[in-house]
């Protein structure tokens, strides 16, 4: 972790002083995986769900490129399926949560609960005391058993933070990615709560 942090800053200065000279670095920040939204919810839904998790999104990487070849990374995947699966936990009674396409454990789900990422994006500050800021948009469907569409929204979490300088950076963007993941998920599990189509669904008033 020291030595990733060194080869950070490293780049970092690479990219800032001497891009002139210096390009191709890699800039990669993994943002936590444990669940950073307060999921507490005064009733859940007395029903079983199956959450699908696709590769696609829990091994996503935002990356943007500079035009000298520089790559900035930020793993956000692994923290958005286990946030998924948090906030799935809280909403509904009994959740099975899978990751395979074909699995044994479709028939005892009431619905599918299924997120997809639709875009990241990040706008970086005009300067290093300047806020930048992290946007997700994550579409959430729900169907029944059958296949049948019950709900579909598209929800945006915004996490913003300092831009940072070559040796607070990485924390920054760290800071963004998770506040962003933390926004994402208290807007869904409000969207998902409140939906008139998946209460009627659930038979609650």
């Amino acid at each position: 972790m020291v030595l990733k942090k060194k080869y950070n800053t490293v780049c970092m200065i690479s990219i800032w002083m001497f891009t002139m000279f210096v390009g191709g670095c890699t800039i990669r920040y993994k943002i936590d995986t444990e669940p950073v939204a307060d999921f507490s919810v005064p009733q859940r839904f007395n029903q079983s769900v199956r959450l699908n998790l696709s590769q696609e999104l829990c091994s996503y990487v935002w990356e943007h490129k500079t035009p000298l070849g520089d790559k900035f990374q930020m793993d956000l995947g692994p923290a958005l399926c286990s946030n998924a699966e948090a906030m799935t936990k809280s909403l509904f009674t009994q959740m099975i949560a899978s990751r395979r396409i074909n699995d044994s454990t479709t028939s005892k789900a009431n619905a599918f609960l299924i997120p997809r990422i639709v875009s990241v994006e990040r706008a970086m500050g005009a300067t290093s005391f300047s806020d930048s800021k992290i946007i997700i948009d994550l579409e959430w469907m729900l169907k029944d058993a059958d296949g049948n569409l019950i709900w579909v929204e598209t929800i945006q979490g915004i996490g913003k933070a300092k831009t940072g300088n070559i040796f607070s950076h990485e924390s920054e963007a760290k800071k963004q990615g998770k506040r962003a993941i933390k926004d994402l998920f208290e807007k869904s599990a409000e969207a998902i709560l409140n939906s008139p189509e998946v209460k009627t669904f659930y038979h609650i008033k």
